[in-house]
């Protein structure tokens, strides 16, 4: 079986084709997969097509994951199947779907005679898949995180439970729960919850807001209906989107009916019901960025098409998609269009004349084909001024105001209108449907300003215990500098010096803790090939990645590595790495590991500098530490750009660091090779090293 699901088949081609057949996702990923391989490839194996799956069940929620990699585990004739996540949460579900869906596949492939469904795939897939999207963050977050990972801020989840997203590392770390941030007022969010104190602070300040009654049963709503002045607007004091909401109510029936629809979601008011047309203002720290209006789902004729060949070619705008995050949604003919179009004398069949509105829907919460139109520019100075002054009296960040006016470009004092309430978590998707500014990009920058990524510098080495020692050099050398690091490695996790974790915690757990401090400015994190396959890296993105491979003895290498077989997670550390990649010139795996890298820099290590592949790099003007004879003493040299930069002689090393052994001294070059990565002076790395 191992055999098997490693290598190329007949039956692993087989189960790739049925998988691609089932989702458009996995075909492309195929696809690019043959396109990048080289001519003598077979095609995929089956630990392939599950990783290839994985990725594909979270590409179908918008998550732009690409990576795998798979290879033979060391016992037990397992295989690691490593593929790429963005969120925890669903991404381990699509990788327990993903050996489902080919476990199946597998199966119907082998006993077809025994597959008495179908379609068992494709509904087991269908069933998994929403098993992910309840897991998944909704919409609007992912919106959020996706223009995030567009300017390189890293995230995560606070926890599965919960959709409050946490962005940025360390000190730089901020949290979001939709719109509301660790900014903002929890006193400005409970008050914009309230409906009745939100109009009433408003009519206080001279501000324009509907009348309301709270009401304790149907009769006082009645009584309160008669008092405002019919129709009137029955709806819960402390719900949002629009549940328990009762427009136009105008007979006693209907009043009590609201009542008892409303009063399902909490205390209920009676409001009297403005004329004019609803507005969606989101101003961001008192100022109005985006004004959106939703416009009915409607077809414009052309005098030519039938209202179905309309819906039709609507349904070719690439902003409308079958999935979640599409802009738009299909137009999908229901018994509520049917119904719609019965109500205006029309059919499928009718040929509405050029230019006529024919209007599918007449109300659009529960569905996502209206568009919007966007009128931020045209606001009256009036309006603006208004609802500017309305959000600076609640206090909120980033706040959505419903505005309803018959006209928004006219002053509300002499065409009508009010606020009809105030939102902490507005939802901008309106603003994205309407084509609004870069209302996405405007919330971030309320905690990240523009070219800030929320990161700081980061080190991760791969290695056993002498990881860990060239790790903590590392973070002494930062903290003299005035850093608060963050030191993860097998012996705990140290934040500032100070031990929170006395365990061994290396790997993705310590990567948590360490960047998860709100005080830590650097970290430095130790991992194995162990704890990359068991969790993978726990972080996106490091500043300078580092392999200390572990030798037994250090035989010069000059052209190839001495092992045949290529590295596995090790490379991963080196795939991540942005800035600085530290290598052993005299390591098994060097050029293997060496070809991964996509860093600015890269830096060998190595005791002799004669080796040619350490010579032909410094000799390029690249980095590299080595021991070099000064004065018949051996010293810690550094060259960059073709000049040689002495360290510290081997004899004044500190001696918490000072030993005989070959090995030592490679981890005293590795920890100065990476504080150098992560932009620290020489001058301070070297004194560093210097004993008394």
């Amino acid at each position: 079986q191992t055999v098997d699901a490693m290598a190329p088949t007949r039956l692993s081609r087989a189960v790739a084709a049925r998988l691609a057949g089932l989702m458009p996702d996995f075909a492309a990923l195929v696809a690019e997969r043959e396109r990048t391989s080289s001519a003598d490839s077979q095609g995929l194996s089956l630990a392939d097509s599950v990783a290839l799956t994985a990725l594909a069940l979270q590409q179908a929620f918008g998550y732009d994951v690409r990576t795998t990699h798979v290879s033979q585990h060391d016992a037990g004739g397992l295989i690691d199947a490593v593929y790429e996540i963005r969120d925890l949460v669903s991404g381990q579900l699509a990788g327990r779907a993903a050996v489902a869906l080919v476990d199946m596949a597998v199966a119907e492939r082998e006993r077809p005679a025994k597959n008495e469904d179908p379609d068992r795939i494709a509904n087991t897939l269908e069933s998994l898949t929403t098993g992910i999207k309840g897991a998944s963050l909704g919409v609007i977050w992912r919106r959020l995180i996706w223009e995030c990972e567009r300017r390189g801020i890293p995230w995560s989840r606070v926890h599965s439970s919960e959709e409050i997203v946490q962005f940025g590392q360390g000190h730089k770390m901020r949290r979001f729960i939709g719109c509301i941030t660790s900014e903002t007022s929890n006193i400005a969010v409970i008050l914009a919850g309230s409906k009745l104190a939100v109009a009433y602070l408003f009519r206080a300040s001279g501000i324009p807001a509907p009348n309301q009654t709270l009401v304790a049963d149907a009769d006082a709503a009645v009584s309160a209906a008669q008092e405002l002045g019919l129709p009137v607007v029955i709806k819960p004091n402390y719900a949002d989107d629009g549940l328990g909401v009762n427009m136009n109510l105008r007979d006693e029936r209907s009043i009590r009916e609201a009542f008892a629809t409303a009063a399902a979601y909490g205390p209920v008011i009676v409001e009297e019901q403005i004329d004019g047309t609803d507005h969606r203002l989101t101003l961001i720290h008192g100022r109005i960025v985006a004004t959106s209006r939703k416009l009915p789902t409607q077809v414009i004729g052309n005098g030519r098409y039938s209202i179905q060949e309309l819906i039709d070619a609507e349904n070719q705008d690439p902003l409308r998609g079958g999935r979640d995050y599409s802009v738009l949604a299909y137009i999908k003919v229901d018994e509520e269009i049917l119904k719609t179009l019965d109500e205006q004398g029309h059919d499928l069949e009718y040929v509405p004349g050029s230019g006529a509105v024919v209007v599918l829907r007449r109300w659009w919460r529960t569905t996502k084909d209206y568009r919007a139109l966007d009128l931020t520019d045209k606001v009256h100075p009036v309006n603006r001024a208004m609802i500017e002054q309305a959000a600076r009296l609640i206090g909120l960040d980033v706040a959505g105001v419903d505005f309803i006016t018959p006209d928004i470009t006219r002053p509300w004092h002499e065409v009508g209108g009010a606020i009809n309430e105030i939102n902490a978590r507005p939802e901008l998707d309106l603003h994205i449907r309407a084509g609004a500014p870069d209302i996405l990009g405007m919330v971030v920058e309320t905690s990240f300003p523009a070219g800030e990524d929320g990161r700081i510098p980061t080190a991760m080495i791969v290695g056993k215990s002498s990881a860990s020692r060239s790790a903590r050099l590392v973070a002494d050398i930062l903290e003299s500098t005035g850093h608060v690091a963050g030191l993860a490695t097998e012996e705990g996790v140290e934040i500032g010096g100070r031990t929170v974790a006395s365990q061994d915690i290396s790997g993705a757990q310590g990567v948590y803790v360490a960047l998860n401090d709100p005080t830590t400015t650097a970290a430095v994190l130790q991992t194995s090939g162990a704890n990359i396959a068991r969790e993978g890296l726990g972080v996106d993105r490091v500043s300078v990645g580092a392999v200390i491979e572990e030798t037994t003895s250090r035989v010069p290498q000059g052209t190839k590595a001495a092992s045949s077989t290529p590295p596995s997670e090790e490379s991963l550390v080196v795939k991540v790495a942005t800035e600085f990649v530290v290598l052993d010139a005299a390591g098994p795996q060097a050029n293997y590991l060496a070809d991964y890298s996509k860093a600015k820099n890269l830096c060998w290590i190595a005791l002799d500098p004669g080796l040619p592949l350490f010579a032909n790099h410094i000799g390029a003007g690249g980095p590299g530490l080595g021991i070099a004879d000064v004065k018949g003493k051996p010293e810690i040299t550094l060259w960059d750009q073709g000049k040689p930069r002495s360290l510290v002689p081997i004899a004044r090393l500190k001696p918490a660091l000072d030993s005989a052994s070959d090995s030592a001294i490679v981890e005293v070059m590795f920890g100065a090779a990476i504080a150098y990565g992560l932009g620290i002076p020489i001058d301070v790395i070297a004194k560093s090293l210097i004993g008394p």
